[in-house]
């Protein structure tokens, strides 16, 4: 038939047998199945084309360096590396999977350093795992009606194909982990499905090979014998269910009416007879096993349907639990063992079984674990995945999907009184859930941006499936009751609605997130443009400072660090290697971004090779140039003082003036604040100092909570009780990003007297990005009566001790390499201008830790030794045996007085990343 209309088309006749033939192979083509996973491709291509416009981010200069050395420069042990060591070397990262390497070693051998090709990669990755998920429940639902089956197998994709949670796997290039896991693991789970359905092992081994390749995929893969052992137990046998009919309703009072209630009446009767009899059979057969078992007779296989009549569809009710158990063992067993033969593989490739975030990652994660569990916002961004900047923008698709959960619970509570009964599959798609959540317990939380969103991954492929199993599970044949045909279909039709109205606003979060992405990469790129332009114009031994490289879009990823832009300044992403002129001060693997090493800043401005400080201005798109100007202040402290009208203006000279709602009154050279509110602050302006002039600002503070106790403070031990303040410069609004404050979190109970707070903005690169202090704005914590005595600035430079290892090459990063691991580092200090300063102690922090993490995280979990010397200046030897394993480690020291107690402040930290050989693809 479709040959004949091919012919009369295009005017080309064939022979009776080829037109035989050909209407053969096009007869057992499904084509409504095409039309649905041709839908699922426009979909995907619709939330997350835009992707393939982004640049490279982050981590994925590390992907495409390590496939660069790899072809270009031969190294191919690094290849195999990854199969008996982590995952590229990188720091604080202990992850094995040896396959993902050859992804990127594909791309770089097509795309080059072209970011759109491994977008591209990613994208149809995705999009395998998106049409898999339709096979997969097209499978597990093929005796369910076909409508019903239909419907639940392609709603369920299209919700997994758009959902916001997954931006971070599509979007980054280095989410990839997840997007070539996932075939896998989808393909290992349809071919078990397809086995035990048809009989065939076969496939079962096949089963067996995609679990093996998920696991050296991503870990995550771990967790497929729980989803397999909960199939076995829950569908030893494939059910049945009822097709809906047509039922003619007759009229109300007619007397076929009064017949057919009578009918439906005794039917009830009947079905609950039924059950009555269904339950004494259950306790006789119970009755007739045991005393079976007592008399040694061998009970029937149930399992083969030897029990009764094998034709029962109760049969598969009335299999034990234990036989339950059992027959799920026998079929999962084979993947528990391959499991544990990898793991014994893990454990001796990277030396742990959980494996992981290691370093400050990992223990800033388990530093708020408990809290994080209990955080409710965390579950509503997985319901709900809207990015708050996307929410700022419109709330009508959090909106939406919320009404939609809503209906969905309704309509599956309906299909329940219709006699669906969906518990067997809520009881797998849990069990799905909770395997792929177990394996991260210690990562996990969504952040308001969706930041982490990617661990979610394995997640919403039975999340997605959640709620079209709930609208379309079909009754049981058994059930008794049967829907009429009509509101069967009615039911569906508004539960596709429901659907599609949620796939769509899913799928503009999607669009509107991978937009972010792709703007995150293209600053970036813009970033990399200039800096290059302005490294080319440098001459022969000139040298450019860049700070501000942006670190995030709004939760996309930028640049995590100075190590991975260096790499962008390097071949293959540039003809010359422009690295050495370009000094950064990023953070170390991640940390905060602000935070930068002021005493390296200011001895390389004292060099006189620098030809020019550049910040980067995120708003106006470009690189700005920062000339230092206003005066330089001898005074040792410049104090500020309080106004007596608290509000007014000054004109002696700048003072603070209170900005907010609270009530503030002067007195005794007092300033108290009563029941402050988010947002009051003091501002000074009037300042023109240039930023080396003062080091700290200091403030003497009282803080009285509501209630003059400090109960809140005793009955929490967490963030909750913290109480934070924020100081930030240049500007007169308290409206500005949270990037643009220094914040210092403080327990109440500790300003109960009148305390010196004292920060140092000269710590923060915005310090220097004016060039020049016009004004300060400092602001007060939320929800308490505050008492503030005086504010100064600081020099500081009899506080601030120096440190540095001399004859070593410091990177334009800011960190000292060392690969020699046997060679014993030896470390320059000076605490000589801190007053009073006879010894100092140094403390060296354990392996990929850092000082500057995060700066309301607790110091002393970052440190591994700490030393003591009587002495002011001089040296310190650092023997091997003090170091871990190959790493990042800083060294900071401070000054110490007669009685050994700690005089000044700590000095800005020394970074050493001791190398050797198993770091060499991430550093080189």
């Amino acid at each position: 038939m479709i040959a004949t209309i091919f012919q009369k088309i295009f005017r080309r006749d064939f022979n009776p047998e080829t037109t035989k033939r050909i209407n053969r192979v096009l007869n057992r083509i499904n084509f409504r199945t095409i039309f649905y996973i041709g839908g699922l491709v426009l979909l995907t291509g619709l939330a997350f084309g835009v992707a393939i416009d982004g640049f490279f981010v982050a981590d994925d200069l590390w992907q495409v360096n390590f496939a660069d050395k790899v072809l270009r420069e031969g190294r191919t042990e690094l290849v195999w590396r990854n199969f008996n060591s982590n995952y590229l070397q990188i720091p604080s990262l202990d992850f094995y999977r040896p396959l993902l390497g050859f992804t990127f070693l594909m791309d770089y051998a097509i795309y080059g350093v072209r970011a759109w090709g491994y977008h591209l990669t990613s994208l149809l990755l995705y999009l395998s795992s998106v049409i898999l998920i339709f096979i997969l429940f097209r499978r597990m639902t093929r005796t369910w009606p076909e409508n019903g089956s239909q419907s639940v197998a392609y709603l369920g994709a299209a919700l997994f194909a758009v959902s916001p949670l997954h931006c971070e796997d599509v979007c980054w290039i280095s989410g990839r982990a997840d997007l070539l896991a996932a075939p896998f693991y989808l393909l290992s789970l349809w071919s078990l499905v397809k086995s035990h359905q048809e009989k065939n092992k076969k496939f079962y081994i096949l089963s067996l090979v995609f679990f093996v390749l998920t696991m050296l995929s991503k870990e995550i893969g771990i967790g497929l014998p729980v989803v397999i052992a909960a199939y076995f137990f829950i569908w030893p046998k494939e059910e049945e269910y009822l097709i809906p009919v047509d039922i003619e309703r007759p009229k109300f009072g007619t007397t076929k009416f009064q017949q057919d209630r009578l009918t439906r009446h005794k039917a009830h009767i009947e079905m609950v007879l039924k059950e009555k009899r269904k339950k004494q059979k259950k306790k006789e057969e119970k009755r007739k096993v045991k005393v079976d078992e007592a008399s040694g007779i061998e009970p029937a296989e149930i399992i083969e349907g030897k029990s009764g009549d094998s034709g029962d569809s109760e049969e598969e009710s009335e299999m034990a639990l234990k036989e339950r158990s059992l027959f799920a063992l026998k079929y999962t067993a084979p993947f528990i063992a391959v499991a544990s033969i990898y793991l014994v593989i893990r454990y001796f490739a990277l030396g742990t079984i959980i494996g992981g975030y290691g370093g400050m990652i990992g223990g800033s994660l388990e530093q708020h674990l408990i809290l994080r569990w209990f955080d409710l916002n965390y579950l509503a961004r997985t319901l709900i995945p809207i990015p708050e900047a996307i929410a700022a923008q419109s709330e009508t698709a959090y909106w939406t999907i919320a009404i939609c959960l809503v209906a969905c619970l309704a309509v599956g509570l309906i299909r329940v009184f219709a006699k669906s009964d969906p518990r067997k599959w809520l009881c797998f798609l849990f069990i799905w859930m909770l395997s792929t959540i177990l394996p991260l317990v210690k990562l996990w939380g969504v952040g308001h941006d969706l930041e982490a969103s990617r661990l979610l991954f394995f997640f919403t492929m039975a999340y997605s499936a959640l709620w079209p199993v709930l609208m379309f599970h079909p009754a049981r044949l058994d059930a008794g009751y049967k829907m009429p045909r009509t509101a069967d279909a009615a039911l569906g039709i508004f539960s596709a609605l429901v659907l599609a109205s949620m796939i769509i606003a899913n799928g503009w979060a999607a669009f509107s997130t991978s937009v972010l992405w792709m703007l995150g990469g293209q600053e970036l790129k813009a970033v990399w443009m200039q800096t290059i332009e302005k490294a080319d114009a440098l001459a022969p031994g000139e040298k450019m400072i860049l700070l501000g490289v942006p670190k995030d879009y709004h939760g996309a990823h930028v640049s995590f660090n100075g190590s991975t832009f260096h790499t962008l300044l390097r071949p293959p992403f540039t003809r010359d290697n422009l690295s050495e002129r370009v000094l950064t001060f990023e953070p170390f693997i991640v940390g905060p971004p602000e935070v930068i090493n002021s005493s390296r800043l200011l001895m390389l401005l004292a060099t006189g090779q620098v030809k020019q400080v550049y910040v980067w201005n995120s708003q106006g798109q470009k690189l700005k140039a920062v000339t230092f100007k206003g005066k330089f202040d001898k005074a040792p402290v410049l104090e500020i003082p309080l106004h007596r009208s608290a509000r007014a203006e000054s004109a002696e000279g700048p003072v603070w003036k209170f900005v907010g709602k609270g009530k503030a009154a002067y007195k005794d050279g007092m300033l108290s604040i009563e029941d402050t509110v988010d947002g009051d602050a003091l501002m000074v302006s009037g300042l023109d100092l240039v930023p080396f002039s003062y080091n700290f600002f200091e403030a003497d503070i009282r803080i009285r909570t509501k209630d003059g106790s400090d109960k809140q403070a005793k009955s929490q031990k967490d963030l909750r009780s913290l109480i934070p303040m924020a100081l930030s410069w240049n500007h007169a609004s308290v409206d500005r990003s949270r990037f643009d404050w220094m914040v210092i979190a403080v327990k109440p109970d500790k300003l109960k007297s009148f305390e010196t707070l004292k920060l140092r903005p000269s710590h923060f690169y915005r310090w220097y990005s004016e060039g020049v202090i016009k004004s300060l704005v400092l602001r007060l914590p939320d929800g308490v009566s505050i008492d503030i005595k005086g504010t100064r600035l600081v020099r500081g430079e009899d506080q601030v001790p120096f440190v540095y290892l001399p004859k070593r090459h410091l990177e334009p990063n800011g960190e000292y390499k060392i690969l020699d691991l046997s060679e014993e580092i030896v470390a320059s200090f000076d605490a000589r201008m801190v007053t009073g300063a006879v010894g100092i102690e140094a403390e060296l922090t354990r392996p990929n830790f850092f000082f500057d993490h995060y700066l309301m995280s607790d110091h002393s979990q970052a440190v591994l030794r700490r030393l003591k010397l009587h002495s002011a200046s001089g040296n310190i030897s650092l023997k091997p045996e003090l170091f871990g394993p190959p790493a990042y480690y800083q060294l900071r020291i401070r000054a110490l007085d007669n009685s050994g107690e700690p005089v000044g402040a700590w000095s800005d930290p020394v970074t050493l990343l001791r190398a050797g050989n198993l770091l060499d693809t991430y550093i080189e």
